[in-house]
């Protein structure tokens, strides 16, 4: 593609960078979207010594600045800041821990949970029973389906669909065994 000497931004079919190199806008990007943001005429052409050079350069500039007096300051305070925000964060977490400790009790999770486990055992046993009254191929249904690799690799089981009416049992299910509480702040 011939480089363009254009003020514009790009084109409806080309799109220019910083570096003054262009591209045709959907290539460029998918490329900039899977790679580090760069430009791949510009940085096709540094060596692996060049790159290491800047990388030099950069981090000794860098640390001369971070001896400044003034960041040095502001790095201090920005320590002070991120440990009492830590123990703030500590704080509310364990407070709202024994309230949904406390909460759960009053509310009989506990029971409920055993409930519900104890429910699904009843549709699994009942269906189990249903299934030996019938021809062993329903049994056989039953169980072997849950033994595919199918199964494994995606969490989808036929049973749970169908007995359960779930559509991603897995998660679903998974959400109620492991109930968890979160907050956005």
């Amino acid at each position: 593609m011939v480089q363009f000497r254009d003020e514009s931004e790009g084109t409806e079919t080309c799109f220019k960078l910083e570096c003054g190199h262009a591209f045709h806008t959907r290539c460029i990007v998918q490329f900039l979207t899977r790679t580090e943001h760069k430009c791949p005429s510009c940085n096709q052409h540094k060596t692996p010594e060049e790159k290491l050079e800047i990388e030099g350069v950069l981090k000794k500039l860098l640390l001369e600045i971070k001896k400044d007096d003034r960041v040095q300051i502001a790095r201090h305070e920005f320590e002070e800041a991120k440990l009492e925000y830590k123990r703030v964060l500590k704080q509310i977490e364990t407070e709202a821990k024994e309230w949904i400790r406390n909460r759960a009790i009053e509310l009989k999770v506990a029971e409920h949970k055993s409930y519900y486990h104890r429910s699904v055992t009843a549709v699994m046993s009942a269906a189990t029973e249903a299934a030996n009254e019938k021809d062993p191929k329903f049994l056989a249904a039953l169980k072997l389906q849950r033994r595919t690799d199918e199964y494994r690799r995606y969490g989808n089981d036929m049973v749970k669909q169908i007995l359960f009416g779930m559509k991603y049992p897995g998660y679903r299910d998974w959400k109620l065994r492991y109930p968890r509480v979160w907050v956005r702040l």
